[in-house]
């Protein structure tokens, strides 16, 4: 969550405040501006001259990065310093001991009250021992987006504890309003993505608040810092290979071939020829008709999150030219139904074939030899007493994209003499038999 500048409450609540006797008294300086002044000691009394005293402010109404230096000055012979105090804003004195002092003295920081109309004040001030490493802190690993960075405490006289405050300063995109966000309190952080935020929040730099605490000495701080870069893009040192069979119908499997960072997830975009022709992911593609008389090329390119700049496809070397599949082969056979004999139909069933877009066509054969055009398949055979003893079959030709062309036939049948009429209804005479009348005779079924 993104949050706004916490007010100083919290901020007085968070940093070692020295506790230095303060009396606010009216400037006395030359002019009427309001001035801060006092004398820095030692613990143990002792005035500590050459002290460092940085004057920073922190905007009162608007957000702010953090404190600014806005004047500095170095106590004299007599411990002693004066600066200038500013309106409308939140103020503290950070006062560095001399690196020479002896022993060690802290760094301290003195918070003042802000306000529109600053008054003059007096603020001594006593530094504490100084907590000095013997080997500085660090920042351990690569400060790229979505790493993970981990503080090296380094080395200390005494045993010690430490805070952590992760965080980093930045604006949301197409607006001027600047934002500090916390991302971690413990002593590894994994570096948050730019720009990942509902409302585009956009950062330069992440900073570690270093606080480190042992028991008698003051609080030794330090701010650790790295501007994040993308990670490495991945590269191909070799391109992919393709391997299988380029014919209709069977499927090519594309190696990803060697990139640096070792992806692991990829996406395979398929061309016949110039023309895209679809994607996988598991580096597969079945060979379609659309393919026959083109070479097959595969474009791969590495999965790559947001915290990795973007890679570059790799591009195969292609295929030879695809060829059509191999004749289909019917999930059922064509076969002729109606019983062979005299005076019955033949018909045909073309069978089932197991393809999208097909078309057949039907040629009949009568003693091994063709018994008509080529035509429909939808066509009938009345056999007659002509046809007695000779053989019919029926051949199936199909033809579907892509594929060679599939002939088959069907079983051969032989015709058989046609079954003896059976007298169902027997023949009867209409009409009175007397002469000159007339007698109607039916011949029965």
């Amino acid at each position: 969550m993104i949050r706004r500048r916490r007010p100083l409450a919290v901020f007085l609540a968070a940093v070692l405040v020295v506790i230095a006797s303060a009396t606010i008294a009216p400037g006395a300086g030359a002019d009427d501006s309001p001035t801060v002044s006092g004398t820095v000691t030692a613990p143990s009394g002792s005035v500590v001259p050459g002290t460092t005293v940085l004057a920073q402010s922190m905007c009162l109404y608007s957000e702010c990065e953090d404190y600014r230096t806005y004047a500095t000055t170095v106590t004299d012979s007599a411990g002693l310093y004066r600066v200038a105090l500013v309106e409308d804003a939140y103020l503290r004195l950070v006062l560095q001991p001399p690196a020479t002092a002896s022993p060690a003295l802290a760094t301290s920081t003195v918070y003042l009250s802000g306000s529109s109309h600053p008054t003059s004040a007096v603020r001594d001030v006593r530094l504490s021992p100084g907590l000095v490493p013997t080997t500085s802190p660090s920042l351990q690993g690569v400060c790229q987006y979505g790493k993970t960075l981990t503080v090296d405490l380094g080395a200390w006289p005494v045993d010690v504890s430490a805070r952590y405050r992760w965080s980093i300063y930045g604006h949301t995109q197409g607006s001027d309003n600047s934002w500090t966000k916390e991302v971690g309190v413990g002593q590894s952080v994994v570096v948050p993505l730019s720009s990942s935020e509902e409302f585009g929040f956009v950062y330069r730099d992440l900073k570690l608040d270093l606080t480190v605490s042992a028991p008698g000495y003051g609080d030794y701080t330090s701010v650790l810092s790295c501007a994040p870069t993308f990670q490495p893009r991945y590269v191909a040192t070799s391109p992919p290979v393709i391997s299988g069979d380029p014919t209709v119908g069977q499927y090519l499997t594309a190696d990803p071939g060697v990139w640096t960072g070792s992806p692991t997830q990829f996406t395979y975009r398929w061309y016949a020829g110039s023309k895209y022709v679809g994607t996988s992911t598991n580096g597969r593609k079945l060979v379609t008709p659309l393919a026959v008389g083109q070479v097959m090329t595969v474009s791969v390119l590495p999965v790559s999150g947001a915290e990795r700049e973007a890679p570059s496809p790799s591009v195969s070397a292609p295929t030879t030219t695809v060829a059509l599949g191999p004749a289909p082969v019917p999930v059922k056979a064509p076969s002729l139904s109606g019983a062979p004999r005299v005076g019955n139909t033949l018909k045909v069933d073309k069978g089932y074939w197991n393809l999208p877009d097909y078309q057949t066509t039907c040629a009949w054969f009568r003693d091994g030899k063709p018994d008509g055009p080529v035509g429909a398949c939808d066509t009938v055979r009345v056999l007659s007493a002509a046809d007695y003893g000779h053989r019919y079959l029926v051949q199936v030709h199909l033809t579907t994209p892509g594929y060679q062309p599939a002939v088959v036939s069907t079983a051969e049948v032989t015709v058989l003499a046609g079954l003896p009429a059976v007298n169902t209804v027997p023949p009867k005479i209409d009409g009175t038999a007397q002469v000159g009348r007339i007698l109607v005779a039916t011949s029965g079924t």
